[in-house]
């Protein structure tokens, strides 16, 4: 059964049967439509999650949302805040309806940290990585928005 639920996501492909029977049941699923916040900028992050299907954006919300990173289905989101801030560092938003399956922080530190570690050494070492790629992107994408609003209001 939480087989078929995870199938989708590149994450659990190659994973064992102990660890997909016990982080399966844990997952929640969660639906949300069409340019809909998933999380913004500055919220409690309580959760990390994968996206089952659909696409979702990094958005750049005080500069009418403009988008500078994307996830497609199969990937996974929101570790980065949990492992290294209390708070959300970028919001994100779907660009089409999404299925997302959502695992808490309690959840997400027992079994990445305690149950399956070598699997959250894996998580780790992606989310280092994830960190410096989205930052510097976003700071090209804020470079960016600055000189258009800043070219837009000479005009």
């Amino acid at each position: 059964m939480h087989r078929d639920m995870l199938r989708d996501i590149e994450f659990f492909k190659r994973k064992n049967v102990k660890f997909l029977g016990t982080i399966g049941p844990l997952m929640r699923e969660i639906k949300i439509g069409e340019n809909e916040y998933i999380f913004t900028e500055g919220e409690y992050a309580s959760e990390m999650y994968f996206l089952k299907d659909g696409t979702a954006e990094i958005v750049i919300k005080e500069y009418n949302n403009f988008p500078f990173m994307s996830i497609e289905k199969g990937y996974y989101f929101g570790e980065v805040d949990l492992l290294f801030g209390e708070t959300r560092r970028f919001s994100y938003r779907s660009k089409t309806p999404c299925v997302l399956l959502s695992l808490s922080k309690k959840n997400f530190q027992k079994i990445f940290f305690n149950d399956f570690r070598e699997i959250g050494a894996e998580i780790y070492n992606n989310a280092l990585k994830r960190r410096v790629r989205a930052y510097k992107v976003y700071k090209e994408a804020l470079a960016f928005c600055e000189a258009e609003a800043k070219e837009a209001k000479a005009k």
